[in-house]
C-alpha cells in the first residue's frame, strides 16, 4: 500500500520495496510471498512508476543475512535495478514524443515505442541494424 501511495505522488522516479519473508512451519510463507509479489507488480502497473521487488524469500535467518550482505548484497542489486528502470522509463517517455528507438547498452535493452509493451532483451553482440530487424 505504501509503495503504491508513494508512486502515486510522482515525486519518485522509482520505488524499492525491501523486506524478507522467512519460511515457517506452515504454508503461510507461500501465500505471503505470492501476495507481496502481486501487490508490488500491481503498484507499478497502476501508477506507471517502476516499483522494484526487493524482497528476499528464504528458508531461514541465515539465508536472509547472507543475501543482505554476508555473501551478496541484494539491497544494492535492487537499488541498481531501480536506477536502471527509472533511467529506462525516462528514455521511453522522451522517445515517445520523437518516435525514435533507444538502445541502453548497460541493460542490453532495445525499446521500440508503440511497437512493444515490454522491452526486448537482446544479446550484447547484436548490431543496431540486427536489433531493428534490418
Amino acid at each position: 500500500l505504501m509503495a503504491h501511495q508513494m508512486a502515486l505522488t510522482h515525486r519518485y522516479d522509482a520505488v524499492i520495496c525491501l523486506g524478507a519473508v522467512i519460511r515457517g512451519q506452515t504454508p503461510h510463507f507461500d501465500y505471503v510471498a505470492a501476495e507481496v509479489s502481486k501487490g508490488i507488480a500491481a503498484a507499478s502497473f497502476q501508477t506507471g512508476v517502476p516499483v522494484v521487488f526487493g524482497v528476499v524469500t528464504v528458508d531461514n535467518m541465515q539465508q536472509a543475512l547472507e543475501r543482505a550482505g554476508i555473501k551478496s548484497n541484494k539491497g544494492w542489486e535492487f537499488a541498481m535495478s531501480a536506477l536502471e528502470m527509472a533511467s529506462l522509463m525516462r528514455q521511453v517517455k522522451a522517445s515517445s514524443t520523437t518516435g525514435t528507438y533507444l538502445n541502453t547498452a548497460a541493460a542490453g535493452t532495445m525499446v521500440a515505442p508503440l511497437k512493444s509493451a515490454l522491452p526486448q532483451q537482446l544479446p550484447a553482440e547484436t548490431s543496431p541494424s540486427e536489433q531493428l530487424g534490418n
